[in-house]
């Protein structure tokens, strides 16, 4: 009798392992409405088709079903419209980021010139021509000349600044565009241009502004913030 039941099967035990639990877990959400993940776009589609089938079965009117169909349509275009807006705000703020003179924030002008002092002296004339340009701008930022929003241009930004500098407009507008030449356009900077930037800092830093003229471009001009 013992020996009959030393060999009966045991019974499957009443709490799963881990493993086991993980596997009843997976073969759960492989059911729907688990297993469902339809994007927004699908949802949108299956409502739309529910509701012409509802119309269909419901004897509505002809004039109900072209009142409905008018509404999806309405809602469809709607809804097309706030994604293309959202994508293209997307867009925009990407672009700036790239093409914004100053990316990163909490530098002040001191700390971008003792960046480019110290790449040039590495030898790294590119990065300090960079630097001296942007010392300029954040330099105009801090005396109230610049708006602090991002995503100036350096031609927008030496433009502006030369509406306040007017000995300078021609050697800012030079600048302006030497950084794009190095930072978009892939050129090598030398001593010589690095230094040309770094005198321009220091000529616009000792220099007082003057009022703003016409042709400022008003978007990147701090309102009522100005000071000498």
């Amino acid at each position: 009798m013992l020996a009959r039941l030393v060999q009966l099967p045991a019974d499957p035990p009443l709490d799963p392992s881990a493993e086991q639990g993980r596997g009843l877990l997976r073969d759960e959400l492989r059911k729907l409405p688990y297993g469902e993940h339809k994007s927004l776009l699908d949802r949108l589609n299956d409502w739309i088709n529910e509701q012409i089938s509802k119309a269909a079965l419901s004897g509505a009117s002809g004039i109900g079903k072209i009142v409905l169909l008018v509404g999806v349509i309405a809602l469809v275009a709607t809804i097309a419209y706030a994604v293309t807006r959202v994508r293209a705000g997307r867009r925009a703020r990407a672009a700036a980021a790239e093409t914004a003179v100053l990316e990163e924030t909490g530098l002040s002008a001191a700390d971008y010139r003792q960046r480019a002092k110290t790449a040039d002296q590495a030898g790294d004339h590119s990065a300090a021509l960079l630097d001296w340009f942007r010392a300029i701008v954040r330099a105009g930022e801090e005396r109230a000349l610049l708006d602090d929003r991002p995503g100036g241009t350096a031609h927008e930004l030496a433009r502006a600044l030369g509406a306040y500098f007017p000995a300078e407009v021609a050697a800012l507008q030079t600048a302006g565009h030497a950084f794009d030449e190095v930072r978009y356009g892939g050129r090598t900077a030398d001593g010589a241009g690095s230094a040309r930037m770094r005198e321009l800092d220091d000529r616009v830093q000792h220099t007082r502004p003057q009022h703003v003229g016409d042709g400022v471009d008003d978007s990147l001009v701090a309102p009522g913030r100005w000071a000498p």
